[in-house]
């Protein structure tokens, strides 16, 4: 009998391999096809007519309010109007308050429901402006005659998954190999012999220090962290080794997102007093903020292990749990943090709020009055209660909940802001206006008051206090983008198109300057869903707003229809006023549109989208 060679049995083994292969090829295409028929057989069941053409529409409230006269619903009526040989059918999936990335967390079950031939999207105007330039995240993938075989798409996708976790891993050692370099630095730190309360308090702070401090907290108390620092670190440099200034600059350096230079001081701070657990609180909030819930975990622990009563580690515990969307753990936080100081109003206010969020009213009220039994003179408790009041609907407590804020502190602009939202709702629009202009003159930033006061005078033609009223929001904050585009919304309603172009500008550079990244990557993430399954996909910027910051979204914007919306709203509003097309300014330059404004979108996207259908007049069918 014939021994079989070496180059035999790699042949044998190849061909074994391939037969395989060709196996799994033939299993994966017939499953696909069962899969693909069953599939669009149902849904040819759920549909009226075989020979329908199917938009899908996917954006925030843009998109879903409106109900009939919502821009999807008057499109498919305008697209049927037109007698296209094909019924059109638009299906409205737009949601109020969402954001991209819980649009694309559905998309591929709307992908697979609806089987659209079109994918319609308006959407990121809720996760607002970003904090750093824009940053190309699209990937390069490779297109050659392998991608077309199932066996190659499965170990592709297979190995994207491998790929996937292992950069979970790799990332899950990076930090755990971080919180592993402190713990030792601490512990090193707590075997020498320096003392733990060395440097941390001083019973004579140095002048010089105090009013640096003071000016800190003046900025920091308003959020402002960038012009906070430069306060704090002097204050550091004329009193070197004070811990606490030093965490507060950990803090600033965290809420600018720049934490790898927050934790560089909180290393050097453990080095001075390894057992204090605010630096081990403030390092948990550094990994929380970067949603490293367990290396956050890990030193809210070890501030614990040092000062169990101290109540603000399970405050800021509580918080990340509620960042993770699970409220009952940061409900036992909160709660726990009262238990161990039941006269702290922080830990109940935050109940209240996270009761509020869980739909637990009953809870929420209580906190509150539990907040006031402690301290009867706390306004800010009255004036949350009366929101939650008119929220509820319940408007002469409400009334008399925010009056109760006000007594105790006039300055309190949301009390006043409140009521002017109550007395809006009861049309005493006066009374409403006086409101409004009273928390603005306390504070001109405050949103809910200008966005009604402006929308108020320029849909009443009193254009100049809509102008004094921006003016008066850029004063604080020259590069308030909303303001800026209600001011060129004044211009441009009382007929001065260069001031208007002028400030439409300066909106656009802004923006242009300071566009969110994230919003990019999903815009990406849904270009690859969508074409990978042939549906033409068809991307609408907002009134107003300029398509090229849209466009610029993509890195091959090739197989993507853009609706441009700036030009036909800005020629729009000059022949009719703002609130004509609009409900509200909640953008600044754009709202929610009235029926018309809807009916001006759908015009719009059907005379942009008409040639593509066109193209392609009957369904596409087998989308997978």
């Amino acid at each position: 009998m014939r021994k079989t060679t070496l180059g035999q049995k790699i042949a044998l083994l190849l061909f074994g391999l391939l037969l395989g292969l060709i196996l799994l090829e033939i299993g994966l295409r017939t499953a696909g096809f069962v899969f693909t028929y069953l599939q669009e057989r149902d849904n040819q069941r759920s549909l009226k007519d075989r020979n329908e053409y199917i938009i899908l529409c996917l954006g925030e409230s843009t998109t879903a309010i409106g109900g009939k006269n919502s821009y999807p619903r008057q499109l498919e009526k305008i697209l049927n109007d037109r007698n296209l040989g094909t019924k059109i059918s638009v299906i409205n999936k737009g949601i109020v308050g969402t954001n991209t990335a819980a649009i694309l967390s559905r998309l591929e079950e709307y992908l697979n429901s609806y089987q659209p031939d079109m994918v319609i999207t308006m959407m990121g105007i809720n996760e607002g402006m970003g904090a750093r330039n824009y940053e190309d995240t699209a990937e390069v993938t490779p297109n050659f005659f392998l991608s077309d075989f199932r066996v190659y798409k499965l170990f592709r996708l297979l190995w994207d998954r491998v790929h996937y976790n292992i950069k979970l891993v790799v990332k899950s050692r990076s930090k755990t190999k971080e919180v592993e370099e402190i713990l030792t630095l601490a512990g090193k730190a707590m075997t020498g012999n320096r003392s733990s309360q060395l440097q941390q308090f001083f019973d004579n702070i140095p002048e010089e220090t105090a009013a640096n401090i003071k000016r800190g907290d003046q900025y920091f108390d308003q959020d402002k962290w960038e012009e906070a620092l430069p306060f704090y670190r002097k204050a550091s440099e004329s009193s070197p080794g004070n811990i606490n200034i030093l965490i507060t600059i950990a803090t600033c350096f965290r809420e600018l997102q720049r934490f790898k230079e927050g934790r560089d001081i909180l290393r050097q701070v453990l080095q001075l007093d390894p057992r204090n657990p605010e630096i081990y609180v403030e390092l948990g909030n550094s990994f929380r903020d970067q949603h490293e819930w367990d290396s956050a975990e890990v030193f809210y622990q070890k501030a614990l292990d040092f000062s169990p009563g101290l109540s603000r580690t399970y405050l800021e515990w509580g918080q990340s749990y509620r960042m993770q969307a699970n409220g009952k753990r940061a409900v036992e936080m909160y709660t726990k943090a009262a238990e161990i100081n039941q006269k702290d109003i922080s830990a109940y206010i935050l109940l209240a709020h996270i009761h509020h969020t869980m739909g637990n009213y009953d809870e929420t009220e209580k906190m509150y009055q539990r907040v006031l039994k402690i301290n009867p003179a706390y306004d800010s408790a009255y004036a949350e209660l009366g929101r939650f009041y008119d929220w509820r609907g319940r408007t002469k407590e409400a009334e008399i909940s925010c009056k109760k804020a006000i007594a105790i502190n006039p300055e309190n602009e949301l009390a006043y802001a409140e009521l002017g939202d109550i007395y809006k709702t009861q049309k005493k629009f006066d009374q409403a206006e006086e409101m409004y202009k009273k928390a603005l003159d306390i504070n001109p930033l405050n949103n809910i008051a200008y966005r009604i006061l402006a929308l108020w005078y320029i849909r009443d033609g009193r254009f100049r206090k809509a102008e004094k009223l921006c003016k008066k929001i850029l004063l604080v904050d020259p590069q308030h983008d909303k303001a800026l585009g209600m001011l060129a919304i004044c211009y441009q309603a009382q007929g001065n198109p260069d001031l208007a172009d002028k400030y439409f500008k300066k909106t656009d550079g802004l923006r242009a300057q300071f566009y969110n990244p994230t919003i990019a990557k999903n815009y990406l993430k849904l270009k690859k869903l969508v074409t990978e399954r042939g549906i033409q996909l068809v991307c609408m910027q907002y009134p107003m707003r300029k398509v090229e910051n849209l466009k610029r979204m993509f890195s091959e914007t090739e197989g993507i229809s853009f609706v441009d919306n700036e030009v036909i709203f800005k020629e729009a509003l000059q022949k009719k006023n703002y609130g004509y097309y609009f409900t509200d300014c909640f953008a600044g330059d754009f709202g929610h549109c009235t029926p018309r404004g809807n009916r001006l979108l759908a015009d719009n996207i059907a005379n942009n989208i008409l040639p593509v259908i066109s193209e392609n007049s009957l369904p596409v069918s087998g989308n997978n």
